[in-house]
């Protein structure tokens, strides 16, 4: 099923198109209510996220060398912004500052029934700015330097779009052609198979080994929510998890020897200074683990 929006024919959901037509009729009263709101959707079991390693990242860098500067802009940009792949393809060469390594993301591209068209991002979230490597600014100077230099060999012929990622004549490239160009590397250079979307779950996974918080790493891949990025990637917090186990092991451990050492020295000192004792260790306890907390700051 599809909606005619904006002259531009946009796919909806059968299980949407169903509601929406039982809502309107609730506005025009010729139903009292929307028995489509009493069904349960069914859940779909959720696929397991794919992605790569560090020393697998590095593997896909290294043969990345050997494949064409088009190639390596496509894959190393969606591996540093882990970006959704219709927002690759709508960057436009404004979007990027080379010096600040700066890069705007504010729409995406979208293919549907044979043509190409640009909308807004996912999400209000989605619309963000992130920044690039270093590396990966270089890549794009020369792909940008390749690109002009086509463009002033076809001429007239070149579609000027202004995009970051198009056809060999300049048009808007395929929603398709990321994916086609991930496999065949994947093919070549016999690594694991992952889908082109897999370098957004990659990108999120390395931030995730080096500690970076979730708020922010929703923010820089463009979640609606803290919490959709913790219930997709849970799995992947699990290293954090167990170190938060082992720090309360460490506290019981601290705590019961706190405790044999306080009914030791009470057994041996005169009852009347056991009140005073308690206080002061307990003091000294507290002061200093909030001393220790600051070092960690």
């Amino acid at each position: 099923m599809f909606l005619l929006e904006a002259n531009i024919l946009v796919l909806l959901p059968f299980s949407t198109i169903i509601n929406n037509m039982l809502k309107q009729a609730v506005r025009w009263d010729y139903i009292t209510h929307n028995p489509n709101l009493r069904i349960s959707k069914p859940k779909r079991a959720r696929a397991k996220i794919q992605c790569y390693s560090p020393e697998e990242v590095d593997k896909l860098l290294e043969v990345l060398k050997n494949e064409p500067l088009k190639y390596q802009a496509v894959i190393q940009l969606a591996l540093d912004l882990g970006c959704r792949r219709g927002e690759l393809l709508g960057l436009t060469w404004d979007d990027i500052n080379f010096k600040t390594g700066k890069i705007v993301i504010n729409k995406s591209l979208q293919y549907a029934y044979g043509k190409t068209y640009e909308k807004e991002t996912k999400t209000e979230n989605s619309n963000r700015v992130n920044f690039i490597s270093n590396n990966t600014i270089a890549v794009l100077k020369k792909y940008q330097k390749e690109q002009m230099e086509r463009k002033m060999l076809l001429g007239s012929k070149w579609i000027n779009t202004n995009r970051v990622f198009t056809t060999d004549y300049g048009g808007d490239m395929h929603s398709d052609t990321p994916t086609k160009i991930m496999d065949q590397i994947i093919a070549k250079y016999k690594l694991k198979r992952i889908t082109f979307h897999g370098l957004r779950h990659t990108n999120i996974s390395l931030m995730i080994s080096k500690g970076v918080q979730s708020q922010i790493i929703s923010r820089k891949v463009g979640h609606s929510s803290v919490q959709i990025t913790d219930k997709i990637y849970s799995h992947f917090f699990e290293d954090e998890f167990k170190a938060v186990a082992n720090v309360m092991d460490e506290f019981y451990l601290v705590h019961t020897k706190i405790e044999e050492i306080l009914f030791a020295s009470i057994y041996l000192m005169p009852s009347f200074y056991h009140i005073e004792f308690l206080n002061f260790f307990y003091f000294y306890w507290v002061v200093h683990k909030f001393y220790q907390a600051i070092q960690k700051k």
